[in-house]
């Protein structure tokens, strides 16, 4: 049996197989990125979403326990919704947008629109609108019950 003489072959990757893989692994890292972002904009408008519909519903408790009406103002172009008494201070994160809908005949006062929770449950009723560039969430709140009601 002869045995072939000469250089043995190298071990490992050859440059042109490296490049190939690497201009492979940025194609699809170009293609994933995006997604990704798009997806981590939802999950931050869910929870902003989230967040504001917990503080209606923290504002119609208090009404309702402390037997007084709650106020609570949209200030869309700042972004947040404030409590007339101070206690409740919510900022939406950046990129995310607000605005309401009042469901009464009293219209938008400049750019703050507000909604009334009574000691009864009930309330002035309204439609918020919670958006980012992605997507957009509404957030009812009945205005006999004072239920809240987050819908997509």
């Amino acid at each position: 049996m002869s045995r072939r003489r000469g250089n043995p072959p190298a071990a490992g990757f050859t440059l042109l197989e490296l490049l190939v893989v690497t201009i492979l692994m940025l194609a699809i890292a170009a293609l994933v990125m995006p997604e990704f972002s798009r997806s981590m904009e939802g999950f931050r408008l869910q929870k902003a979403v989230r967040e504001a519909a917990a503080v209606l519903k923290e504002a119609r408790n208090t009404a309702v326990t402390e037997g007084r009406s709650m106020h609570l103002q949209v200030a869309a172009e700042e972004g947040m919704i404030i409590s007339s008494d101070g206690d409740v201070r919510f900022p939406l994160p950046e990129g995310i947008r607000i605005a309401m809908q009042p469901s009464n005949a009293d219209p938008y006062a400049g750019n703050v629109s507000e909604v009334v929770f009574h000691a009864d449950g009930s309330t002035s009723g309204a439609v918020l609108s919670v958006a980012s560039s992605v997507d957009a969430y509404f957030i009812g709140v009945d205005w006999i019950t004072g239920q809240i009601d987050v819908r997509h």
